[in-house]
């Protein structure tokens, strides 16, 4: 996103009243355990690390469409 990180989005959206109850899931291709913690500490649901080979990416993206929703 230009301009702006993931976690400033968060950060907004959770200061937000009208966004703050969104449920949000982090999909970054970071690993680092300053960037997970940091997430949660902002209030994120969820956490994911992009996998980098296209079939595990589609796999792990199937996790989040609902049931017949395909």
């Amino acid at each position: 996103m230009p301009r702006v990180t993931g976690l400033e989005v968060l950060k907004a959206m959770r200061a937000d009243p009208t966004l703050r109850r969104i449920p949000v899931i982090a999909l970054t291709s970071s690993r680092e355990e300053m960037d997970i913690a940091r997430a949660y500490e902002l209030g994120v649901n969820g956490y994911v690390v992009k996998a980098t080979d296209f079939r595990d990416f589609r796999r792990t993206s199937r996790a989040f469409v609902p049931c017949g929703a395909t």
